[in-house]
């Protein structure tokens, strides 16, 4: 029986990167890729409708859903990062960051990063990726300096916290203080490359990467 269109689940982030497809699947926190014939297959469905037997697995097991709307293709053609870590990334914010800091910043950036990690662990990435997908309702510029100082606050807590901090709640932790502290609204960013696979999350306000170097937002596929 034809059901209309067929898309990606309101809960799967895509990319077709370089011909290839990447996706993240929030409701089983998971990253799915692709070779490039299973791309064109699945590809074939989401534009031209042609159901194969790969793609109604992805409709059995929820990645694809049927729709009356048809879907929009993320792609993607940058070049990567090759190597690029999460230490490094830290080792940007530690050095572009400097300012000072008080007592009073550190510990709220305690408080974001443990309300971050308790976030990410108790709830689930597809609640906090959909609330993020909203329109940005006050896309405002924050003077550098502020913006230097919730990075470096967060950055010295980092060293405080009884867990890893990683990019991810690094950024949720960042987002928190610039909208409960400032009431600014960011985008959260999750860049992937495939060759070697790499995920790298990041926050942007206005289309400017926050505390992150400019050809790290250049360089990777951007999930939506």
């Amino acid at each position: 029986m034809e059901e209309g269109n067929v898309k990606f689940s309101k809960d799967v982030w895509h990319v077709v990167a370089n011909d290839e497809l990447i996706i993240l699947d929030a409701m089983t926190d998971n990253f799915i890729l692709f070779n490039k014939q299973d791309t064109s297959s699945i590809l074939g469905a989401l534009v031209d409708q042609s159901i194969c037997k790969s793609t109604m697995e992805l409709l059995d097991i929820g990645i694809l859903e049927h729709s009356l709307n048809p879907q929009i293709i993320n792609r993607s053609y940058t070049h990567g990062l090759d190597d690029f870590t999460w230490s490094e990334s830290m080792r940007f914010k530690t050095l572009h960051c400097q300012c000072d800091i008080d007592v009073r910043a550190i510990l709220l950036a305690i408080g974001a990063l443990m309300k971050a990690y308790l976030k990410i662990k108790v709830g689930k990435l597809s609640s906090i990726l959909e609330k993020n997908d909203l329109p940005i309702k006050k896309p405002i510029n924050l003077p550098e300096h502020i913006i230097k100082k919730e990075i470096n606050s967060l950055v010295f807590a980092s060293r405080l916290v009884p867990f890893k901090v990683a990019c991810f709640e690094f950024s949720v932790a960042l987002q928190d203080r610039l909208l409960s502290g400032h009431g600014t609204y960011t985008s959260l960013i999750i860049g992937v490359q495939k060759y070697s696979f790499m995920a790298h999350a990041w926050l942007e306000l206005n289309g400017k990467p926050l505390g992150e170097p400019d050809y790290v937002s250049m360089s990777l596929h951007k999930l939506r």
